[in-house]
């Protein structure tokens, strides 16, 4: 699944806790058999009760039912060593596994905002991830969240076009599908135009570059369901009926309106 590298390395974000213990340094994600991808991050705390990314990961697949991995990304922005057990015991059970770490500039990502952070963390990736290399797609899914409908959105999506969720003035960067391509000529630097002090985030230029790359990147056909908890706020996403049904004709009547314009462009 191409996704699990840029699942796991924005699942990554420092967090300071109470008696020099810390969180979220390390992080992994990991796919079952049934497609269904699971995240964890690291606790580090000065008494037993610490645990691994990984444990984290493979603690909220059992809590789902599941039991049968098929790969696993393991990354960390702190240079840590990679430990070849992790490694020898997934070759062991016939899982693809790859370990990826560096250090983040952090200096930078408080200068100007998580959105600096979360391109640098996805542009390392696309530069050295072994496996990713071979991927003609990518799909980007924020850490700590999951699509409940994403097997309802491939079926409606070309693989011969990018998709972004467009609203007024910006685009929703928690879940995108590009063509690789497109990202590398588009989008692997845009990061480095943000400025939230100045209230120009990662989503507006993914606004300002889409919409200005004469119908590069098109607009999702169908409403992302997204699940799950936001990292830098903590507000926990979940969509009814109602309000979910709602979002399908407005994400539906945006990208006939997007298509008509285009078709006019071209005529």
């Amino acid at each position: 699944m191409k996704d699990l590298y840029d699942i796991a390395l924005c699942t990554v974000k420092n967090i300071n806790l109470k008696k020099n213990g810390k969180a979220g340094h390390v992080a992994c994600a990991l796919e079952t058999v049934s497609g269904i991808v699971y995240t964890g991050i690291c606790i580090d705390v000065p008494c037993s009760i610490g645990i691994c990314a990984e444990q984290a990961a493979i603690a909220e697949m059992l809590k789902h039912g599941e039991t049968k991995i098929k790969r696993i990304v393991y990354c960390d922005n702190s240079s840590s060593k990679k430990e070849n057990g992790l490694e020898d015991l997934a070759h062991q059970y016939k899982k693809e596994f790859e370990w990826i770490s560096f250090q983040g500039n952090t200096t930078k990502t408080q200068e100007k905002g998580k959105g600096y952070g979360e391109g640098e963390i996805i542009e390392y990736a696309i530069n050295h991830s072994q496996l990713l290399a071979k991927s003609k797609m990518l799909m980007k899914l924020t850490g700590r969240f999951y699509v409940k409908n994403i097997d309802f959105i491939l079926f409606f999506l070309s693989s011969r076009y990018s998709y972004l969720d467009y609203h007024a003035g910006y685009i929703d960067t928690r879940c995108y599908i590009v063509q690789k391509p497109d990202y590398l000529n588009f989008l692997l630097h845009a990061h480095e135009n943000v400025n939230d002090e100045q209230k120009y985030y990662i989503e507006n230029v993914f606004y300002n570059i889409a919409t200005s790359c004469n119908g590069v990147f098109h607009p999702f056909p169908v409403v992302c369901n997204i699940i799950g908890i936001s990292g830098s706020m903590g507000t926990v996403y979940y969509d009814g009926q109602i309000k979910l049904f709602l979002k399908s004709i407005k994400t539906f009547s945006r990208a006939m309106i997007w298509n008509i314009k285009e078709k006019r462009k071209n005529q």
